[in-house]
Order: C-alpha cells, then sequence, then structure tokens
C-alpha cells in the first residue's frame, strides 16, 4: 500500500520500518511544545526501535527554536542511529534514514539552513534481506512531499521512498509571476519614457519645423 506525507513545518515525523511492513508515525511537536519531556520521549522511542528496522526522521522547517536548541539526550540519540554526529540547530529541515543494523555507510541524511530556501528530498529503498540495504539518495532540491510504497517481494520486504514534486510547479509559477511584473515594469518605463517626448514632438510641429524622421534610402548599386 501507499502511504503519502508531506513535510511538517515544525513537528519531527519518526518513521519505522521492518520487515513485517511500516508502522504509524509518530509525531513530537519540539518546537511549540518546547519541553525537555517531549525531547526525551522522542529520543527514548529512538533508542527502543530494534537495529534491524529502517528508521526515517524528517522535519521541514526547524525543529527548535532560536533560544532553546535540542537538548543533548535527543542529539545523541539521533546521532547513535545515524553512526555519524548528527547536529540540528534553528531553522534547519531534516532527513535523516538509517539503521543501526546496516551502519554508518547505509546512512542517508541531509539538512540544509532554511535561509538558503533549500527544500529537502528523499528517493531511497529499504531492502529487508538477510541483511539490512538502504540504497538511494538524500539532497537539495525543490519538493515537498513523499510517497512511501511499501511491496513483498519473497523473500523479501522492499520500502520505496520516492518524493513528489510539488514544489517544483509552485517554484514555476512564482517564476512566471515574477517574470510578468518585471515585464509589466518595463512596459510602464517604456510608457513614461514617451509621453516625456511627446510634448517636444507637438512643440517642433506648432513652430512648423519638420519632424525628425528617419528615412530608409536604397543601398547604392555597386559600379
Amino acid at each position: 500500500p501507499e502511504q503519502q506525507t508531506r513535510f511538517t513545518s515544525t513537528v519531527m515525523q519518526v518513521w519505522v520500518f521492518s520487515r513485517d511492513g511500516t508502522s504509524p508515525c509518530h509525531y513530537y511537536d519540539l518546537y511549540k511544545k518546547d519541553t525537555l519531556e517531549e525531547q526525551e520521549a522522542m529520543a527514548a522511542k529512538i533508542r527502543a526501535i530494534p537495529r534491524k528496522c529502517a528508521v526515517l526522521c524528517l522535519v521541514g522547517d526547524t525543529a527548535c527554536k532560536a533560544s532553546r536548541p535540542l537538548q543533548p539526550v535527543l542529539l545523541q540519540a539521533l546521532t547513535d542511529l545515524a553512526g555519524t554526529q548528527v547536529e540540528l540547530l534553528y531553522r534547519e529541515p531534516l532527513i535523516l534514514l538509517a539503521c543501526k543494523a546496516a551502519g554508518k555507510s547505509a546512512t542517508k541524511m541531509v539538512r540544509s539552513h532554511k535561509l538558503d530556501k533549500n527544500f529537502l528530498t528523499l528517493k531511497a529503498s529499504i531492502v529487508f534481506g538477510p541483511t539490512v540495504k538502504i540504497m538511494g539518495e538524500a539532497k537539495c532540491t525543490l519538493v515537498d512531499q513523499f510517497a512511501i510504497t511499501a511491496k513483498r517481494v519473497e523473500p523479501e520486504l522492499r520500502v520505496a521512498l520516492d518524493h513528489k514534486a510539488k514544489g517544483r510547479r509552485q517554484a514555476m509559477l512564482k517564476k512566471l509571476k515574477k517574470e510578468r511584473e518585471n515585464l509589466a515594469a518595463a512596459k510602464a518605463a517604456l510608457s513614461n519614457g514617451m509621453s516625456r517626448l511627446m510634448p517636444m514632438a507637438l512643440l517642433e510641429k506648432k513652430q512648423g519645423k519638420p519632424t525628425r524622421v528617419r528615412k530608409h534610402l536604397p543601398a547604392k548599386k555597386r559600379l
């Protein structure tokens, strides 16, 4: 079955994938609740996930406030999951897909400062065979939605996480709107310039001066 999920701006999503399929998503509002208890609950959830399960953590804007960074207990849980140091600051969206049993080499992680106006995407597959494999990539591009598909191919279960390009259309419309605004501004500037030249032409006509008109003369013939 296919599930769709969108980036939640300030709520951290935690997805767990196992040989039995996909478990319901867990949501942790680390920004609005802004409590140590909420972060400890998320850290405990991550630590309790079995080693052979794949875990997807994502947030679309920021997981913490500028005045209240994430606590070491949660950052350490994310670091243990990823097998590499995880630092998550204010206004940094995050994608982290990892499996403790698969090791650091299988970790897919990307984060970007929101001021760079980057969006994160993930296109990867998780294969639960004799060993757990995570293939694919996470990167910065323009997208805001996922489709998660779980398919059993005996004796394996394959989970595919594919990004949807809805954000691209919004960006194209925004770019088109900007181009139309620039064109309208150029037309207005041209019209304003022409209106300044008109009084001079009327004055020359009133004084009987010939209007300066450039004539196109025929090209000279070679002898």
